[in-house]
């Protein structure tokens, strides 16, 4: 897949102090300041302190629904007396895991 020939100049006038750190950044970055700027552009847009907390109380909602299934779950395996998770079961866990890691890491980046 080729990329987008870049043929568009901006030109932004800048503080000697923003330029500053501008470049302290995109060096930070191990980047030059044209892709550290193409580099923040493509995040995704800042959230709200609303839209964060709405976020926030969803996650815990979904985290709850899990535990809530893993209790199910184990209480079935308790009923049956069975002693070995089913494969398909240890693969489900390991999904659920990976998931909540990554949802930690997220929280934590910032």
């Amino acid at each position: 897949m080729r990329t987008e020939k870049r043929t568009e100049i901006l030109l932004v006038r800048l503080t000697k102090k923003e330029k500053e750190s501008l470049n302290q950044l995109a060096k930070e970055n191990g980047q030059n300041v044209s892709s550290y700027v193409r580099t923040i552009l493509a995040r995704p847009p800042d959230v709200t302190r609303k839209e964060f907390e709405e976020m926030s109380l969803r996650l815990v909602y979904e985290i709850n629904k899990i535990g809530v299934n893993i209790n199910q779950i184990a209480k079935k395996y308790n009923e049956y007396r069975l002693t070995k998770a089913s494969r398909d079961v240890m693969d489900r866990m390991k999904e659920i895991r990976e998931l909540l890691n990554e949802v930690i890491r997220t929280f934590h980046s910032d």
